[in-house]
């Protein structure tokens, strides 16, 4: 390897180290309240290399999320995508095993810094309301979300599983709203269990799209 060859694959590590790290040390004590002199010590990274990568601390945390948070969920929707859902058990599968799948991906990404995922959320409900950069990430998935599930209730409908008069977009947006209450209550705690509420939210809507009896 030539000096200048290695000279950019150090340079790639620390910015690795300073993503990962600052990442898992936001998480951890708040995106509010960490400052720049605690991540640049939690990462071991100078404030030089620091402003050689980033022009400011938003940007930088911008970017922690970007690739700590934000491409784990892509790619793990992804695989989803890959196998088009056929059934409301398909749903339902999406539905209860879609963040365990993002958690894989971000301990496989974080590795010794792995964080609790209920804690990511809960900083990304502080980062929506005070920026249009969260909020903007959690609408696009929303809809991403929302669509892939509609695709599954169309092709059921063109099979004649679904019930003439139902509005496959309409019941998309129901189904994906009950996936994203039921996971609010229970990353803040609540005493529930998430597949089984889900799996009696699911019974509920397959009764709906079977229509009147």
């Amino acid at each position: 390897m030539t000096g200048a060859a290695e000279l950019g694959a150090r340079g790639k590590r620390t910015r690795e180290r300073l993503v990962v790290s600052g990442f898992s040390l936001s998480i951890k004590n708040g995106v509010a309240s960490v400052s720049l002199d605690d991540i640049l010590r939690y990462s071991e990274v100078k404030k030089g290399a620091f402003y050689y990568y980033f022009d400011t601390k938003e940007q930088f945390i911008q970017a922690c999320f970007e690739e700590c948070y934000l491409k784990p969920v892509s790619d793990a929707f992804a695989e989803f995508e890959k196998n088009e859902a056929n059934s409301t058990a398909d749903i339902l599968r999406f539905f209860t095993t879609f963040t365990s799948k993002v958690r894989e991906k971000m301990d496989a990404r974080l590795g010794v810094h792995a964080v609790e995922l209920e804690d990511v959320f809960s900083n990304i409900a502080y980062m929506s309301r005070q920026d249009n950069f969260m909020a903007g990430h959690f609408l696009e998935f929303h809809e991403k979300q929302r669509a892939f599930v509609e695709g599954c209730l169309v092709r059921m409908r063109d099979r004649g599983e679904v019930a003439e008069g139902v509005d496959c977009a309409e019941m998309a947006s129901m189904m994906c709203c009950c996936r994203e209450g039921a996971l609010t209550m229970s990353a803040r705690g609540m005493d529930m269990d998430f597949e089984a509420v889900m799996a009696g939210f699911m019974r509920h809507f397959d009764q709906l799209l079977a229509g009147p009896r």
